[in-house]
C-alpha cells in the first residue's frame, strides 16, 4: 500500500471513531427527540403529503472508503449511523460489476453499490457488495426501538437483466420481513393514499421506489413511480434552484397537497460534480428550513452531520427544549411563534380547529381547558386538530395571527413520559 493510500486509510478510520461518538451523543439531543416525535404526526397521511429527511447517494460514505473505493463520497457516516440521525429515505445505487477474491486472488461478477454511470465507469472492484448494505438496513429495523419506523428506499438500478433475479432474492433475504411489497403483477405504483400507516398496519417498515420496474423481476419487489404522478416514474425530482420562499414555493404554488406532488430535492457535494460544475446549489439550513414550510417531501442532504444545523431546521414542529418531561396531565398548545409547547391540560385557552375538507384552520371563540376541544370544534363542524407538517403548521400560525391569538389548544397529549398522541 502506497503512503498516500495508508493516509486515506487512517484518517478515514480516526474519522469514523469520532463519527461514532457523535452520532451516540446526538441520540440523547433534543433535536432527535423532537424529530422522532414529529415524524408521528404526519403517519396517517398520504405520502404525497408526509416530509422524510433523506440522504443522496447515501452508499457513497466515508464511512466505506478504503484506497480502491469511495475516494469521492456524498455521505460521511455509515447508513445505519445515517438511520440513527433520523434519516428515513435512502438511495441505493446496484451496478453489475466485479469484486476482488483476496484469498483467491481472482475476480467474480457481483452486484456491488458503486456510485457510477450506467456504463459502470466509476465502479471499483472494491466497492461493497449489495447484500451488506441491505444488512446494515435490516440490523437497524430489528433493533426495538425501530419498529414503528417507515423508510423509503431509492433503487437506482444498473443491475443486468440476468442480475434483477439475483437483487430480489438478496432484497428479500435481508428485508423480506419488512418490505411492503406491491399487491398487483406488473410495473406498480405507490397509491396516491398510501400512508405510513398503512404500511405499519401491514406489519412492514420499507417501500422501495425505482425508476419504473426495469422488467418483471424487480417489479415482485418495488414500486415505478407514483399514482398519478406528472413524472410516473421514480422520484419527482425537483432543481433546488427552482425553491422560492414560502408562500412562493415553486412556480408560486403551494398546493403540494395534491395527489400528484410528491417532490425531491438533493444536493450534490462530491468533488467531481463540483469540478465538472454540476454541483448546483446547496443544502443549507436555511434551504432545509424553506423546504419544510414548502411540504417539501423528500429533503435530500450530502455531507449530513448530527450537529451541522441542518437537523434541527427540519423541525418545525416543538419549541427548543420542548416538551418538558413532567409526569402530570399535560398536552401541547400551539404558541405565537407557531411552535409547540407542553402545558398542564387544565390551563384556560381557545382551541384550533381544522376544516380537513378545504385544509383551513380555525380558532375557536369558546375557551377552556384541553379536554372540551372536541366537543368545542365539533360543534363548528369543525375537528380538533394538530398540524401534520410545515405548511400545515404554517397555515394554523396565520389563523391566529389574523385573530391575533397567540396559545390556543391542540389536539396533542401526553400518554406517558416521552409519548405523544395526536389527535
Amino acid at each position: 500500500m502506497g503512503v498516500k493510500a495508508a493516509l486515506l486509510l487512517l484518517v478515514s478510520t480516526l474519522l469514523m471513531q469520532g463519527c461514532d461518538g457523535d452520532v451516540e451523543h446526538y441520540q440523547s439531543s433534543w433535536v432527535h427527540q423532537a424529530l422522532a416525535l414529529q415524524r408521528q404526526l404526519d403517519v396517517n397521511q398520504s405520502l404525497h403529503r408526509a416530509t422524510f429527511i433523506a440522504t443522496h447517494n447515501s452508499f457513497n460514505s466515508t464511512a466505506y472508503t478504503t484506497p480502491q473505493s469511495y475516494y469521492d463520497p456524498n455521505q460521511v457516516y455509515s447508513i445505519g449511523n445515517q438511520l440513527r440521525m433520523d434519516v428515513r429515505a435512502l438511495e441505493l445505487d446496484v451496478h453489475s460489476f466485479y469484486t476482488y477474491d483476496v484469498t483467491t486472488k481472482s475476480f467474480y461478477p457481483e452486484l456491488l453499490l458503486c456510485h457510477g454511470t450506467a456504463q459502470h465507469i466509476g465502479c471499483s472492484p472494491f466497492d461493497r457488495p449489495v447484500g451488506d448494505g441491505l444488512e446494515e438496513i435490516a440490523a437497524w429495523l430489528s433493533e426495538p426501538d425501530n419498529t414503528n419506523e417507515v423508510l423509503f428506499i431509492y433503487i437506482e438500478n444498473h443491475a443486468s437483466e440476468d442480475d434483477r433475479f439475483t437483487l430480489v432474492d438478496l432484497v428479500m433475504e435481508s428485508l423480506g420481513d419488512y418490505l411492503y411489497l406491491p399487491e398487483k403483477p406488473g410495473c406498480n405504483a405507490i397509491p396516491e393514499d398510501l400512508s405510513k400507516a398503512d404500511i405499519l398496519a401491514a406489519d412492514k417498515n420499507i417501500i422501495i421506489i425505482s425508476d419504473g420496474c426495469s422488467g418483471i423481476a424487480l417489479s415482485q419487489i418495488l414500486f415505478g413511480g407514483f399514482e398519478n404522478s406528472e413524472d410516473s416514474t421514480g422520484y419527482p425530482t425537483v432543481n433546488l434552484s427552482e425553491l422560492m420562499p414560502a408562500p412562493q414555493c415553486i412556480n408560486n404554488n403551494v398546493l403540494f397537497e395534491s395527489s400528484a406532488s410528491f417532490i425531491r430535492m438533493q444536493e450534490d457535494r462530491t468533488v467531481l460534480s463540483n469540478l465538472v460544475g454540476a454541483a448546483g446549489k446547496k443544502v443549507t439550513a436555511a434551504e432545509v428550513s424553506n423546504m419544510i414550510d414548502c411540504e417539501i417531501n423528500l429533503l435530500g442532504m450530502d455531507k449530513l452531520s448530527p450537529h451541522d444545523g441542518r437537523l434541527q431546521a427540519a423541525i418545525w414542529s416543538w419549541a427548543e427544549n420542548e416538551p418538558v418531561a413532567e409526569s402530570v396531565f399535560q398536552c401541547a398548545l400551539h404558541n405565537s411563534s407557531g411552535r409547540f409547547e407542553s402545558e398542564s391540560c387544565y390551563r384556560t385557552l381557545r382551541y384550533a380547529c381544522r376544516d380537513d375538507a378545504s385544509g383551513e384552520w380555525f380558532v375557536s371563540e369558546d375557551q377552556g381547558d384541553w379536554q372540551q376541544g372536541q366537543a368545542v370544534c365539533g360543534a363548528m363542524g369543525l375537528r380538533f386538530a394538530v398540524p401534520f407538517s410545515g405548511l400545515d403548521n404554517g397555515r394554523l400560525l396565520e389563523a391566529k395571527q389574523w385573530l391575533q391569538e397567540d396559545d390556543v389548544w391542540m389536539h396533542y397529549r401526553q400518554q406517558a413520559t416521552g409519548v405523544w398522541i395526536a389527535g
